[in-house]
C-alpha cells in the first residue's frame, strides 16, 4: 500500500526549532568568516580539525539534506503502517524528530567551532558530545516508542 502524501503546516514549536537551526548555521559561518578573516598573514588557520571552516561547511551540508529530508516524511519508515487516517499525525512526529535531530546538530556543529577555535574547555567539550549524544538517543528512543503505541 503506497503511503499517503499531504502538505504539513508547522507548528510554533517546528518554528522555533528551526529558526534555532538557521542561528547556529549563521554563527557557524559568521565564526568561521571572523577567524579566516582576522588570523594572520591572511592565511586559512588552523587547528586540531583542519580547517576553521570545517564545522561550518559540514554544518551546511547536514543542514541543506535534512532540511530536504524534512519536506518529505512519506519516505519515511515508520513502525505502525501508515494510514489516511494516521497519516498527518506520524509524518508530523516524524519531521519534528529529523528537525529537533537538525537542530541537536547545528547546536552540537556551534559549540565544537567554538571548541575548536580554543574559546572553550576541553573538560567542556568532552562533557557536551556526551549530553549530546543522550539527548539524541533518548529523542530516538521517545519517537519509536510513541510511533509503535499508535
Amino acid at each position: 500500500m503506497r503511503k499517503p502524501r499531504i502538505k504539513l503546516k508547522l507548528s510554533p514549536i517546528d518554528l522555533a526549532i528551526e529558526l534555532v537551526s538557521i542561528i547556529c548555521l549563521l554563527f557557524l559561518i559568521g565564526l568561521s568568516l571572523a577567524i579566516s578573516l582576522y588570523s594572520e598573514n591572511f592565511t586559512v588557520p588552523t587547528n586540531g580539525y583542519g580547517s576553521v571552516w570545517f564545522f561550518a561547511v559540514k554544518g551546511l551540508f547536514v543542514y541543506a539534506g535534512l532540511t530536504i529530508l524534512g519536506q518529505f516524511p512519506h519516505i519515511y519508515s515508520f513502525p505502525v503502517e501508515v494510514t489516511t487516517e494516521n497519516a498527518a499525525k506520524l509524518y508530523s512526529e516524524g519531521t519534528r524528530l529529523v528537525s529537533l535531530v537538525k537542530m541537536l546538530l547545528m547546536l552540537f556543529f556551534a559549540f565544537f567551532s567554538l571548541c575548536s577555535a580554543g574559546l572553550t574547555n576541553g573538560l567542556l567539550c568532552r562533557i557536551a558530545i556526551l549530553i549530546l549524544f543522550i539527548i539524541i538517543i533518548a529523542l530516538v528512543w521517545r519517537a519509536i516508542v510513541r510511533m509503535g503505541k499508535k
